[in-house]
């Protein structure tokens, strides 16, 4: 299953019993997905299952039965349509008043509920596991809804893709914000989930990648270290460093792949990582003079 079909269905079972937050509903999915005859409503519904869900709400609200079947010179069947005057002139009205007031809000939940009906009839979110994007495909309405979601603090992006005419969204934030509007907690939910955890992984890579640099960089400096002691000895030179250095440097050697932390512990006395780094620095200043002296004896 989808993740638009998860938050359609939490839509659908989550609708209360409230007449008029039933009926907002149902007119958002008329004014996004509605086109009227006359006195007949024709309304255009991807899915059997949406399809049944509005007919429910049309025989319950309007006491209008629907029937399956397309519109005439269309070649689209996935309609269902009734007659209704009182429902075709609703949506011929609101078209003239929208974006301002697309429905008679008569509680506190009926804008959500106009809302969660768009969503249902024109609604898509891809599962943020895998990106954030919810869209609108709003057709000749895009302006309306762009209207009402700008009302409600919600500011969409719009393309036209393939015919489609576009508003989306495609932030964490947004999805979420119009999600919440929407009702649909447990979506909501599961959308900060999944933020959460890309946070977290993104993290986790982050210091893990820092820790492989860090280890990188231990392991060409120690190669560099023994690098200098070797040439040090080859040389007979390495009796020239005083004493603790020169015990150091023997150290290094004997431990090559040892890190300056597991180092400081090995030498005798046990030293801190500190001031071990210290003396393996006066190793290689030291290194680099004895070594260079040589070169201009020649």
């Amino acid at each position: 299953m989808s993740f638009t079909e998860v938050v359609k269905n939490e839509i659908q079972t989550g609708l209360g019993k409230k007449p008029c937050c039933r009926r907002a509903l149902l007119f958002g999915m008329m004014l996004m997905r509605g086109v009227t005859e006359g006195d007949t409503v024709f309304l255009e519904l991807n899915s059997t299952h949406l399809r049944e869900f509005a007919a429910t709400l049309v025989l319950e609200q309007f006491g209008r039965e629907c029937r399956e079947g397309k519109r005439k010179g269309t070649v689209d069947s996935r309609m269902i349509s009734f007659v209704s005057t009182n429902a075709a002139a609703k949506i011929r009205s609101a078209e003239n008043l929208m974006p301002k007031k697309p429905v008679e809000e008569k509680c506190s939940s009926c804008r959500r509920s106009f809302l969660a009906g768009v969503f249902l009839a024109c609604g898509r979110v891809t599962d943020p596991e895998k990106q954030y994007l919810l869209e609108f495909s709003c057709r000749e309405r895009r302006d309306f809804l762009r209207g009402f979601l700008e009302e409600n603090g919600l500011f969409p992006k719009s393309s036209d893709r393939r015919g489609e005419k576009l508003l989306y969204f495609r932030d964490s934030t947004s999805v979420e914000d119009v999600l919440t509007l929407i009702g649909v907690t447990h979506a909501t939910f599961t959308v900060m989930d999944k933020k959460i955890e890309h946070g977290m992984r993104n993290d986790a890579n982050r210091l893990a990648n820092c820790d492989a640099n860090n280890i990188g960089k231990a392991i060409s400096a120690a190669r560099r270290q023994v690098e200098l002691i070797r040439r040090l000895i080859d040389e007979n030179k390495i009796s020239f460093l005083p004493p603790e250095l020169e015990q150091t440097a023997r150290l290094r050697l004997q431990y090559e792949d040892m890190s300056v932390a597991q180092l400081a512990y090995k030498a005798d006395p046990p030293l801190t990582k500190s001031g071990l780094h210290h003396r393996l620095r006066k190793i290689a200043d030291l290194a680099y003079s004895l070594l260079n002296e040589r070169k201009g004896e020649s």
